[in-house]
Order: structure tokens, then C-alpha cells, then sequence
């Protein structure tokens, strides 16, 4: 019976670590490039892979399929959202399927793994701004319970109260 309730319990904490990207998709990921130096020379990473995270800002949709505009967030080698308020910049995520705006809304957090294709410069806030940007082979939407690390269940000896 121990044996069990301890199988149980590692399970348990266990499946709170699981990355929301596959271990394939992950092996083609360029690791040794930050965000900094990407954003600046997108145009020599074209082709590699890259796993990104961040606040959606905007969502476009056209005939040749959608396009989120991310403000880039840290990410661990899972595709988690770190707990780091400041963004290394923006970066455009296309994908030639319809891309919601219903459920793809701004402020959500998301992260997605995909190959750089190039960049694109736009305005934004009155100056010219380099955009990277990614095709999406894999993407991850923050639901708001999961960008909460804290624990779902709790252990403790005693007499008290928990507020969460």
C-alpha cells in the first residue's frame, strides 16, 4: 500500500513538470541563439528553429491565414513561461490556418516552436521596427490556471487556514 501511495504521489509531481511540446520537436530547437541576437539578425537564423514564448498584442487574419504579433516573453527549455516581467521585444508568428481571435485574445500567453522565416519591418509607435518572423509548427496557449506554478494540492501537520 505504501509502495502504491508513493508511485501515486511521484506521478503526481511529475506530470507538473511535462513540457507542452514533444521531445522530436524540441531536438530541432536552436538553444545556443537568445532572443537578443535573433531579433537583431533574424535574416541569419532563417530556416532554424526556435521555441519563443510571449503576450499576444495582436491577431490579423487574411487569405493566406493568420498572424499573431507576440511581445516576447522568457521561456525554460519546456515552453513555460518564466515569471519575468520585461520583453526582449516582438516577434510575428504566421500560420496558414485561421487563427482565431476569440480564443487567440490579446494579453493571453502562448508559446510556439517553428522555423524563422525571415523578418518584416513595421511601425509601431511611430518609428520603422524589425519584426522576426516564425511559421508555427507547434503552439501552446496559456490557459490560466497553467501559468500558475504554484501547487493544486498541499501537505501539511496542523491546525489552520489556507486562502488561496
Amino acid at each position: 500500500m505504501r509502495l502504491c501511495l508513493l508511485l501515486v504521489l511521484m506521478m503526481m509531481s511529475l506530470s507538473g513538470c511535462a513540457g507542452v511540446f514533444s521531445d522530436e520537436t524540441l531536438n530541432r530547437v536552436e538553444w545556443d541563439v537568445p532572443f537578443s541576437v535573433l531579433r537583431v539578425q533574424p535574416e541569419q537564423y532563417e530556416g532554424r528553429q526556435f521555441l519563443l514564448g510571449g503576450a499576444i498584442v495582436a491577431v490579423r487574419n487574411g487569405r493566406h491565414g493568420g498572424e499573431l504579433e507576440v511581445a516576447q516573453l522568457s521561456t525554460d527549455d519546456n515552453g513555460h513561461i518564466k515569471d519575468n516581467p520585461t520583453s526582449g521585444g516582438r516577434f510575428l508568428a504566421r500560420s496558414g490556418d485561421f487563427l482565431d481571435p476569440a480564443i487567440f485574445r490579446r494579453g493571453m500567453l502562448v508559446s510556439l516552436v517553428g522555423p524563422v522565416t525571415g523578418k518584416e519591418v513595421r511601425e509601431l509607435a511611430g518609428r520603422d521596427y524589425a519584426y522576426p518572423v516564425l511559421e508555427i509548427r507547434e503552439i501552446h496557449l496559456w490557459r490560466p490556471e497553467e501559468r500558475s506554478r504554484e501547487p493544486r494540492f498541499h501537505f501539511g501537520f496542523g491546525i489552520g487556514t489556507f486562502i488561496h
